[in-house]
């Protein structure tokens, strides 16, 4: 996918010629979609190729930490204690961090501790200085909208939400979340690439495939399908909106197979 990243890199690069300061690039993909894995080569694409000085991270690195979660859960809903879904999000750590990149300042980049489920201590975080040309934020949620109707949350969409979430009251809390909180983080992102996979079950898909590579090092470790559906439940309803909803809204799509090939590359 080299040739395809670089004219991905360039578009960037052209992106950001015409625009006045820093240019944020959102790069949103369901999970197993390569988004992270995409970031990081236009990250070096960009700064190799065409000399920009890049900041790179992504929405994960802003979940709010267990103890904040922790709180959720007991306030909100038991589900808030796992970090994945809109809510679960420090928008304002999120927001601090972009206009101090954006004004020069000194800026440590916020980093969250998968191993520990918990973000690092900010004296680990790594510190960027002055200004940079281009920043890369990816999620797998970035750009979501909440429900065009809200009546459209009634009922369980899998069995997720049908054990977990029998009344609905964590999937209306997450859309309250969407509504009111995350406009403000979307607003940040002057371009939005939105990588396109062929459905969502593409995702189990995938998933199955690591837990297969689990298995044959760790079988102890690994899931069994039935724990793959709930376990990718969680997003699916969010992640089936973005695929009906980014490809008009995003600048840039990038269609892929279910093998990651690139497809084809569409733009508005």
């Amino acid at each position: 996918m080299t040739a395809e990243r670089d004219k991905i890199a360039a578009q960037i690069a052209a992106w950001h010629e015409a625009h006045d300061g820093t240019l944020t690039i959102g790069i949103s993909g369901s999970q197993g979609s390569g988004k992270t894995t995409l970031t990081r080569a236009l990250a070096a694409a960009l700064s190799q190729q065409h000399g920009l000085r890049v900041v790179q991270f992504s929405i994960d690195d802003i979940y709010k930490t267990k103890a904040e979660r922790a709180a959720m859960a007991q306030e909100v809903h038991p589900l808030f204690a796992t970090r994945t879904l809109p809510g679960t999000h420090d928008i304002a750590l999120g927001l601090k961090t972009f206009q101090s990149l954006k004004q020069r300042q000194k800026t440590a980049i916020p980093f969250f501790d998968k191993s520990v489920d918990d973000r690092s201590a900010p004296a680990d975080w790594t510190v960027f200085n002055g200004q940079p040309d281009v920043i890369l934020f990816e999620g797998w949620c970035l750009g979501a909208l909440p429900a065009e109707n809200t009546e459209e949350l009634a009922e369980p969409l899998n069995d997720f939400e049908r054990q977990k979430d029998p009344d609905g009251a964590w999937r209306r809390a997450i859309d309250l979340y969407l509504r009111r909180d995350y406009p403000a983080l979307w607003d940040e992102i002057d371009k939005l690439i939105f990588i396109k996979i062929p459905s969502f079950d593409s995702v189990f898909h995938w998933r199955k495939q690591q837990e297969a590579e689990t298995f044959a090092h760790a079988p102890e470790k690994a899931m069994s399908d039935e724990a793959i559906r709930l376990f990718t439940g969680q997003a699916e309803r969010i992640t089936r909106r973005n695929l009906e909803t980014l490809p008009a809204k995003a600048d840039m799509t990038l269609h892929i197979a279910e093998d990651h090939e690139l497809i084809k590359i569409t733009q508005n």
